[in-house]
């Protein structure tokens, strides 16, 4: 392994260290939201592609010159070696490219199980003497599918000597590790259920046993995904610090989660927007008086459940912290409508709260305010208004009701 000609590294070869004493780089969290929710969104809906666009983001929001992804080979004469799956930035042209595991910085990252930051590893890896442009830092990630063996690495690079990473930098690409080590899970159980596929209807004769086989293995991989984003929340809890940020993260996956078992509940086609807002409210729901709905039968995309399941999750987990919901007796009233306008028929939601405690405001735009006003908007195209009243909130969402963001469920039953 690398460790064992450690003797031969140059003093200020590994300077991980270094990463806790440099000045944290200022980050947009508008950047983070999208980029979280472009991730979560294509994990749930296309995998194709998708470590491509890791790497994209690694370089954009880290400031990187390149980034990557390697994942480990085994080759036919049974050597180990890292294959360069995805780049972007400036080593994009070594697409498919390789290194032998253990002439690779990338070997250093696993065998020390941990991520590091190697500065100028020309010195120790010659071959890269010959690589333009020059590698100034070079900050390793292991990638871990969740069973405590290493599939490869993810990392960035920097080609300028004025760019130096720091705790932040890690910080980004942390979760950007753990999207890119969920999704290549992802990616293998789909293979696999493709193959089973593939393989179950060759073997059966049968139309409705066929029908039944491929029933089996839908629910089987809905049971698998739901336990790979149960994952992403064990990573995020033992790399992320035990803060109320994390636990802020953590309850916004476990929101995608509930959506993504609608979703699968509606065979991907979408879900009943009842469902979607009562699943949001049961666990602050204290009677059936404590939270109403009222509105039309109108059944989401996957697109806008992915989208208004986040949202709703904003203000329900708001609304039990600070709102209508901390107190016994309080209460929320979701109701929506659909109406005709010049432009075509809106979908419009209105939230009101009523009975909780005085309304402070706040002069600080989180993450919700930046999800409901800026995210939102962006993603679906409609318009949202908030009105902080001194008996409770208000918020007016009003969404183009179109082919991209649901129909109107005429023949479904009225939910609770």
């Amino acid at each position: 392994m690398l460790e064992t000609s450690r003797r031969t590294w140059p003093e200020d070869f590994l300077i991980t260290d270094a990463l806790s004493t440099r000045p944290r780089r200022a980050l947009d969290p508008l950047d983070e939201i999208k980029a979280m929710h472009e991730m979560a969104r294509q994990m749930t809906a296309q995998l194709d592609g998708l470590l491509d666009r890791f790497v994209e983001l690694a370089v954009e929001f880290c400031d990187a010159g390149s980034a990557g992804v390697s994942l480990l080979e085994r080759t036919p004469a049974g050597n180990t070696i890292f294959r360069w799956t995805a780049l972007a930035g400036d080593f994009k042209p070594y697409v498919g490219g390789s290194t032998p595991r253990e002439a690779s910085p990338c070997g250093i990252c696993l065998d020390r199980n941990e991520t590091v930051l190697l500065s100028r590893p020309s010195r120790v890896f010659p071959y890269f003497r010959d690589v333009h442009p020059p590698i100034v830092e070079a900050l390793i990630l292991p990638l871990d599918a969740g069973d405590g063996q290493p599939i490869g690495t993810i990392w960035i690079l920097s080609h300028d000597k004025a760019r130096r990473f720091d705790a932040g930098t890690v910080e980004i690409m942390t979760r950007l590790a753990a999207f890119t080590a969920l999704s290549l899970k992802l990616a293998d159980m789909i293979a696999d259920r493709d193959r089973l596929h593939r393989a179950a209807l060759a073997e059966l004769a049968e139309r409705k046993l066929a029908q039944t086989h491929q029933a089996w293995l839908t629910e089987e991989l809905n049971h698998r995904l739901k336990n790979s984003l149960s994952t992403v929340v064990s990573v995020a809890a033992c790399t992320l610090p035990a803060t109320t940020e994390t636990m802020r993260y953590v309850d916004r996956v476990n929101s995608l989660a509930r959506a993504h078992k609608l979703l699968a509940d509606g065979r991907r086609e979408g879900a009943p927007l009842r469902t979607l807002i009562a699943a949001e409210l049961t666990p602050y729901r204290r009677t059936d008086a404590h939270v109403g709905l009222t509105g039309p039968e109108v059944r989401l995309t996957a697109k806008a459940v992915q989208m208004l399941g986040m949202a709703l999750h904003e203000l329900a987990t708001n609304a039990a912290k600070y709102g209508a919901l901390s107190t016994p007796a309080g209460r929320v009233r979701v109701t929506w409508r659909l109406r005709e306008s010049r432009a075509g028929r809106r979908l419009r939601l209105r939230w009101a709260e009523r009975g909780g405690p005085p309304v402070a405001v706040s002069c600080r735009r989180g993450f919700g305010s930046r999800l409901l006003e800026e995210a939102l908007p962006y993603q679906l195209g409609g318009t949202v208004a908030r009105d902080l009243r001194p008996d409770g909130l208000r918020c007016t969402i009003d969404l183009p009701f179109t082919e991209d963001i649901g129909t109107e469920d005429i023949g479904a039953s009225p939910g609770p």
